[in-house]
């Protein structure tokens, strides 16, 4: 008796190996040198919700949806790449603890301005 791979499943490995290899690399990239803050995330989540239609694209073999998500993923992942060289220091380098008002607001914060903003 010999068993058929469904067809879902390879639908499933085309999108992983062709189109979703790109940006995995790059998101791998992204976190391999700490640029993986929130803009990044959200992104990474549209482009598992694009693969996933993606799969559903190949299923229905509707060509111009491929199409369209597959350019969608391309213009995704240039958004991931740029990420990489996002400076996000300047949020940190202007209010350090910031978000510890929130956590602890009885506490003094270290990182309050009272100097003016502006020229």
């Amino acid at each position: 008796m010999k068993a058929e791979v469904p067809e879902i499943l390879k639908i499933v490995t085309r999108v992983v190996e062709i189109d979703l290899a790109p940006p995995l690399i790059v998101f791998f990239i992204t976190i391999g040198l700490g640029q993986f803050y929130i803009f990044a995330a959200v992104i990474g989540y549209f482009i598992m919700l694009i693969a996933g239609l993606l799969v559903l694209a190949y299923k229905l073999n509707n060509v111009p949806m491929i199409r369209t998500f597959r350019i969608i993923m391309v213009v995704a992942t240039i958004c991931g790449f740029f990420n990489i060289f996002i400076d996000n220091m300047i949020f940190d380098d202007a209010n350090p603890d910031g978000l510890m008002v929130f956590a602890f607001p009885n506490s003094v914060s270290v990182a309050t301005n009272d100097s003016p903003v502006g020229p």
